[in-house]
């Protein structure tokens, strides 16, 4: 798995992390884990490259995995700002855009994390 800087720097090193984290191999998925635990301290860059995966992979299981874990990193960074804040105000705008400018994309990241 490639380090830390790599894989917030998006492009393939995020897309094979997406990638490693879906797999069903528990010792390539845990690994994977153990490295998204630590992107967590860097929301900016995990809810910026998880953008870019839900609007441009070709794999449908990773869009659909991206926007799970875009709204489940937003949850955490924006809805609990005093338990976490290390989402900067200038990171709300990717997903403001993305209300705005593409309302059926944003509904259906809400729909595919919905609970039932």
């Amino acid at each position: 798995m490639a380090d830390v800087a790599a894989i917030l720097a998006g492009g393939p090193a995020f897309s094979a992390l997406v990638a490693s984290l879906l797999q069903p191999d528990d010792a390539v998925r845990s690994q994977a884990e153990t490295v998204f635990e630590a992107l967590k301290q860097h929301p900016d860059a995990l809810v910026s490259n998880f953008l870019v995966a839900l609007r441009q992979s070709p794999d449908v299981e990773h869009r659909q995995f991206s926007a799970i874990m875009l709204r489940k990193v937003c949850a955490r960074e924006i809805a609990r700002p005093d338990r976490c804040p290390n989402l900067s105000i200038g990171s709300n705008a990717p997903a403001q855009v993305l209300t705005k400018d593409d309302p059926p994309l944003w509904a259906k990241c809400n729909t595919a994390t919905q609970v039932r």
